[in-house]
């Protein structure tokens, strides 16, 4: 983005009405939040997001503040929100219009991270941002974290004629971590830290400072000392003992000792040990090996199970499964008593790990049907048992006027049935 060292970074397009303006320690401050979800669980990890703060005028868009939103992950770790979730997304939007630290801001639009997915803005995306951001000039921030630090990002936005572009931003940009020292870049040392007069004292003290040269004084000869059998005792006269000869070299020399072993010395029980553990360990490396697959359905199972939020049944799996990930087709069939659904996973949905479905009846069977490119089947069944949700306002709404609807026309067919036959009557009197 344009000015990325600057307090304000700019993005524009040809398309966009507006530019828009993002001060850079909140793109620092974003892009930080999303890679700790990029690097909370392995492949991928969880995708974040949250709400845009700031200002606008006629032409510019300028982004100051936001505010994170929870997200349970009930459909797995992409961005995609429950009923709970924008519930607590309402409520996010309700609290900053009493945040002090708001003052002045008003919600220019929303922003998430897309982990498993390229830039772009996915039917659920477009639900949430044509539900709580409907104004024309509130933009949806898409970014794509990268294992490197940096972070690809692309802006979304309502064109003059309300179209909007989804399947991808109109220009992307990398941002890069703001604090990142380059290898070219030279680093200086710290400063010496501010010392006391003792601590000064004491490297005085241990410093080995260079002694000067001494002058050289010619002394003068002395006379030898005379001895003339006064007190003086004459000087000892140390004698050393004379230093004994060599042995005498033998001729001829001694022959070398015979060796202990002439012939391959025989191995032992315990000499035999780790040449059979070195076999032992060869063959255990060859066995994991050959069954690397099985080990891989062990340690990323598909993990078929069901649970009830909200009055939905969730169907989940495991997306990061070896046999979900190398599937050629994946199917789901949900057995709800006398009905059954049969639904085909695209790619989309297999990376979410959830599908939700309104049961009808106590007892629900699920069962996930995956065929291999080598044309083998793997499947697993979950199995769902509780009393049904009562239906909410809305659906019995709905419900009842469907019944009520269906009362009148049975009153109405059964009105017609009667004429016609008091019709073919009057028809057989005139015949």
């Amino acid at each position: 983005m344009h000015g990325s060292h600057s307090a304000y970074s700019l993005w524009s397009a040809p398309e966009c009405p507006y530019s828009i303006e993002c001060a850079t320690a909140v793109l620092e401050q974003i892009r930080r939040s999303v890679h700790d979800g990029f690097y909370s669980m392995p492949r991928g990890g969880l995708e974040v997001g949250g709400v845009l703060f700031g200002t606008r005028d006629g032409s510019t868009v300028r982004i100051e503040a936001f505010r994170t939103t929870p997200c349970q992950h009930a459909f797995g770790p992409s961005f995609t929100l429950s009923e709970s979730d924008r519930r607590e997304l309402a409520v996010v939007l309700e609290r900053a219009r009493a945040d002090a630290l708001l003052a002045g801001f008003e919600s220019l639009g929303w922003y998430h991270s897309h982990t498993r997915s390229d830039i772009h803005l996915s039917p659920q995306d477009v639900e949430i941002y044509n539900r709580f951001f409907p104004s024309p000039w509130q933009i949806a921030l898409v970014l794509r974290p990268e294992h490197s630090g940096a972070t690809r990002l692309g802006f979304f936005f309502r064109e003059a004629d309300g179209n909007l572009r989804t399947v991808a931003s109109y220009r992307e940009y990398q941002l890069e971590p703001a604090f990142r020292v380059s290898e070219q870049t030279p680093v200086s040392p710290p400063a010496e830290p501010n010392r006391s007069a003792a601590a000064a004292f004491e490297i005085a003290a241990s410093t080995a400072w260079p002694e000067p040269e001494k002058a050289i004084v010619p002394i003068a000869p002395q006379p030898p000392p005379i001895f003339n059998g006064g007190g003086a005792e004459p000087p000892r006269v140390i004698v050393k003992p004379p230093i004994p000869p060599p042995p005498p070299r033998r001729w001829p020399p001694e022959e070398p000792p015979e060796p202990r072993f002439l012939h391959p010395p025989e191995f032992s029980p315990v000499s035999r040990r780790p040449i059979v553990l070195l076999l032992i360990t060869a063959s255990l490396m060859v066995g994991l090996y050959a069954t690397r697959d099985q080990w891989l359905q062990v340690l990323y199972p598909v993990n078929l199970r069901l649970m009830e939020t909200d009055g939905e049944l969730i169907v989940r799996w495991n997306a990061d499964s070896s046999q979900l990930m190398s599937a050629d087709r994946a199917t789901l069939e949900i057995q709800d008593g006398g009905e059954k659904l049969v639904k085909e996973l695209d790619p989309d949905v297999r990376s979410w790990g959830a599908y939700s479905y309104r049961r009808k009846t106590e007892e629900v069977q699920a069962r996930l049907v995956l065929r291999q490119p080598q044309g083998e089947l793997h499947s697993e069944r979950a199995v769902f048992k509780g009393p049904v949700p009562p239906p909410s306002k809305e659906v019995e709404a709905v419900r009842k006027a469907l019944q009520e609807e269906n009362q009148r026309l049975r009153d109405q067919l059964k009105a017609e049935q009667e004429r016609a036959v008091r019709l073919e009557r009057r028809i057989r009197d005139l015949l």
